[in-house]
């Protein structure tokens, strides 16, 4: 007899596609950070993150000297989030981004363009 293929919905994975860079894949069962969408920005960038439970995060931006340049705490939801930074701020130059869910970090490295 033939085999027929049923549908399954998976619903713990989402798929984000960067303008030309690539595919991140976050994982939705676990603390996950992806690359912030845009990169290199010069005005606002996104940082996208999942989280299996509704967290307080902080989020910590550091120049490549280590200095920190920034730092915020807030809530975030369970499942996919996304956070909105911006460059105003910062001058131009490669920074190091880490959000941490108060007990995991996962760092990831941005670039600021001039404006």
């Amino acid at each position: 007899g033939s085999t027929s293929a049923i549908p399954e919905n998976i619903n713990y994975y989402k798929i984000t596609i960067l303008n030309a860079t690539g595919i991140t894949t976050l994982d939705m069962t676990k603390f996950d950070v992806g690359q912030n969408i845009p990169n290199p920005f010069d005005q606002k960038t996104k940082i996208i993150y999942t989280t299996p439970t509704a967290s307080t995060m902080m989020l910590s931006v550091y120049n490549v000297l280590g200095r920190l340049m920034y730092q915020t705490k807030f809530q975030s939801e369970k499942g996919y989030n996304s956070y909105e930074l911006s460059a105003t701020n910062f001058p131009a130059g490669i920074y190091m981004y880490s959000l941490s869910n108060g007990k995991t970090s996962i760092t990831k490295r941005m670039i600021i363009t001039g404006r």
